[in-house]
């Protein structure tokens, strides 16, 4: 190869990557964002369900599938 194809190639190689990299990078933001909705909506379940004062906490942990220490500690914000 000569040097300017060489140089070419290089730099065509590296922008096929970066665009890969990109891709995968949203890809991973995007899924990132669902967990932490996902997340966001087990607590706003949980802060419900503790403000109805109906359930118990294993209840409420059984049904948003949060620890129960995490439901003491929502429960300690809400005071």
């Amino acid at each position: 190869m000569d040097g300017a194809f060489s140089s070419a190639y290089k730099s065509s190689l590296e922008r096929k990557g970066m665009k890969r990299g990109l891709v995968l990078g949203r890809e991973q933001g995007i899924e990132q964002g669902k967990a932490q909705g996902i997340e966001e909506e087990k607590r706003e379940t949980a802060r419900t369900m503790l403000q109805m004062n109906t359930f118990s906490l294993q209840e409420i942990a059984t049904i948003t599938r949060l620890p129960i220490e995490k439901l003491q500690e929502i429960q300690r914000s809400m005071k």
